[in-house]
């Protein structure tokens, strides 16, 4: 599981993502059973948290906590946005590539794969762009319903718009791809 937090902290000076981490590990550390890493100095600062199986928890627990990472959480919505469109296809076929790279384990990008996430976004790629007809709109392509302001378009520099009204989408666009998932 990935959480993302974004900080609104109101100190003075104000605390980087960096010493949140620092901190907010140590609480961890000492207020839970968690086993607990901090990566305070990532691109994006995370804290890794783990608990092993038990009786309790069949399956264990590990659980990637990100700060200030406002673009992830972007990302998240699109993917959601595209799987909102087609569930029953979409859904399917990112849960069974996820699933098929983690068996083969392949989906580790500290040992030089791509991340769950990457393979979503192939599968996104495929449906948009490779799939003739599209099996998906492409999003980033639809005109936008109303004026859109640059706070809404970018963040940190990057393009982040998208068509996102998920109930026009699901009014108004129909694949004229009819594949099944396993011919897709």
């Amino acid at each position: 599981m990935d959480l993302c937090c974004l900080l609104q902290v109101r100190s003075n000076p104000p605390i980087s993502a960096s010493e949140f981490v620092i901190n907010t590990a140590q609480l961890l550390e000492r207020e839970t059973k968690f086993s607990v890493k901090p990566l305070p100095y990532a691109r994006i600062p995370i804290i890794k948290l783990s608990l092993p199986p038990s009786s309790n928890i069949p399956f264990g627990i590990a659980c990637d906590i990100g700060f200030e990472n406002r673009l992830a959480l972007e990302n998240t919505r699109l993917l959601y946005t595209y799987a909102a469109i087609d569930p029953e296809r979409v859904r399917t076929l990112v849960l069974f590539l996820k699933l098929w790279s983690k068996r083969r384990k392949i989906n580790s990008p500290y040992h030089g794969t791509l991340s769950s996430y990457g393979y979503t976004l192939l599968v996104i790629f495929f449906l948009v762009h490779v799939k003739d007809p599209p099996v998906l709109p492409n999003l980033q392509q639809l005109p936008p319903m109303r004026p859109i302001s640059p706070t809404e378009a970018q963040i940190d520099g990057r393009d982040v718009w998208f068509f996102d009204d998920i109930d026009l989408l699901r009014r108004s666009w129909k694949s004229p791809n009819t594949d099944s998932i396993s011919e897709l």
